[in-house]
């Protein structure tokens, strides 16, 4: 095994201040945290993006059903996400419950748009063969 690099970090750590919050906020990956009542504690702008028309700040403090109709705390699943303006889209989410001391305090729920991989499902794409017309095709 090789640890050589976790101990760079480790040794840097003094230059390393602030990177947890950086990392948050440039993850392009939609992050939200709830209370144990599952209103939005947390939110990077990702998630803002991603299922507000505001900023940030709009969303904390909002139950996440008012986004996500379905969300099964503490699993995965696919769920329509319903934005501020009425628009909707397909979402796919993981969550995990936060524990301290053995009791849950919150949940922790990444958050994807599957938008386009639920369009390829409809419409996938041919692999026309040597030989084979493909549709609208003048040739043949």
């Amino acid at each position: 095994m090789h640890y050589a690099p976790v101990l760079r970090i480790y040794a840097r750590e003094s230059e390393m201040e602030g990177l947890p919050t950086q990392i948050l906020e440039f993850a392009p990956t939609a992050l939200v945290s709830l209370d144990p009542a599952g209103r939005i504690v947390f939110a990077n702008p990702a998630a803002a993006r991603l299922i507000s028309s505001g900023p940030v700040e709009d969303l904390i403090g909002q139950p996440i059903r008012t986004y996500i109709q379905f969300l099964n705390v503490g699993s995965a699943g696919e769920d329509e996400c319903i934005r501020d303006d009425g628009s909707s889209f397909p979402i796919e989410y993981e969550s995990a419950p936060m524990l301290e001391d053995g009791r849950a305090i919150g949940t922790v729920v990444t958050l994807r748009d599957i938008s386009e991989r639920r369009a390829a499902d409809v419409h996938p794409q041919r692999d026309w063969s040597v030989g084979e017309r493909s549709p609208g095709s003048h040739f043949g």
